[in-house]
């Protein structure tokens, strides 16, 4: 397994020959395989399809802009966002007016995408800040990459660590869960005086799937859940809780299925026909996975994009919508025929 850091830097290649030259510079300074089109060998295929797969290959995506517009640049860049490639931005200043393409497309980095800027950038002037901005912007990016586990044994803080997960993801989303709360609501059930952490959470998911569906194209949720744990936990409630989980089942469910179908299942709320020992969130690069006991809990959470990457894949691969929604209703609210057998 290659554990070296792979960069890809892309830019127009003739302005800005110095900068490439000092980029590599830095990155064997960390020990880092410098992605440039003219460190290529000789290949079988087209330079542009070569530079693609270098780019769906990297761990991290660097594009330096300057006066000119290059079309191979920014399909590089577009196909770094399709691939949910970290991506540092470096712009040199200039007192003389840029391209328009690339004043459009400056404009498009500085819009706010959701709640944030789309992108933090640097602005350099002389190749010593040029150099220094590139080496921290790398320092920030290994150090993401590398970053130790976070653990934590409360259920507030796992709240905690799952909403933020959900705040910090741009472009996709995996949450699994025995019970589905973005159905049931926040707990305790049988009281008004929900858990403020799980509150928090369900907000900053409904919140999340509302933008994705109306607005984010690019965004993409896989939603999973166990129905026959959930079904399970359902029918333990007690009467009145059990009444208000199922109003709020019947109210929320065929809403989300029919955001499932005018995403054509970019946005997808899926049951499990598995079994899973607790609940996890994935994120572009955020992983938690969180062990539940009656005493607690335990959660293991990590900033590490390419695990994100692999475990975000096999759940698209793996959960595929087959219930409808009244089906999938009747699945999380119905009682089991030998439970209704026993109180006749």
């Amino acid at each position: 397994m290659n554990t070296r850091l792979e960069v890809f830097i892309s830019s127009a290649m003739d302005e800005l020959s110095f900068e490439r030259e000092t980029a590599c510079e830095v990155l064997r300074e960390f020990a880092s395989e410098p992605g440039l089109f003219e460190l290529f060998p000789a290949m079988s295929i087209s330079p542009r399809a070569a530079c693609l797969q270098e780019v769906r290959d990297c761990d991290v995506f660097v594009l330096i802009i300057y006066r000119s517009y290059s079309e191979p640049t920014f399909e590089e860049y577009y196909e770094a966002v399709e691939r949910n490639k970290p991506i540092i931005v470096l712009l040199r200043d200039t007192d003389v007016p840029r391209e328009e393409k690339v004043t459009e497309f400056l404009q498009g980095l500085r819009e706010p995408h959701g709640n944030e800027a789309r992108f933090l950038f640097k602005t350099y002037r002389t190749l010593a800040d040029f150099r220094t901005a590139f080496r921290e912007a790398l320092a920030r990016e290994l150090t993401r990459l590398l970053r130790s586990p976070m653990c934590t044994m409360t259920r507030e803080r796992m709240y905690d660590l799952g909403t933020e997960i959900v705040r910090s993801s741009q472009r996709r989303l995996a949450i699994v869960q025995r019970t589905p709360s973005l159905f049931f609501g926040a707990r305790p059930y049988d009281s008004d005086q929900k858990w403020v952490w799980e509150r928090e959470f369900l907000a900053h998911l409904e919140a999340w799937v509302e933008e994705a569906g109306a607005q984010d194209s690019h965004r993409h949720l896989v939603y999973a859940y166990l129905p026959r744990d959930a079904r399970q936990h359902f029918l333990e409630c007690k009467a009145g809780p059990r009444e208000a989980i199922a109003k709020r089942v019947r109210e929320v469910l065929p809403r989300y299925k029919q955001v499932q179908s005018d995403t054509g299942q970019r946005l997808r709320f899926v049951a499990l026909e598995t079994t899973i020992s607790g609940p996890f969130a994935v994120g572009d690069d955020r992983v938690g996975f969180w062990l539940l006991g009656d005493q607690g809990a335990v959660c293991l959470y990590q900033e590490n994009r390419r695990i994100a990457d692999l475990i975000f894949e096999m759940l698209l691969g793996q959960t595929f919508p087959r219930s409808t929604a009244e089906e999938m209703v009747e699945e999380l609210l119905s009682e089991p025929a030998s439970a209704q057998g026993r109180r006749q």
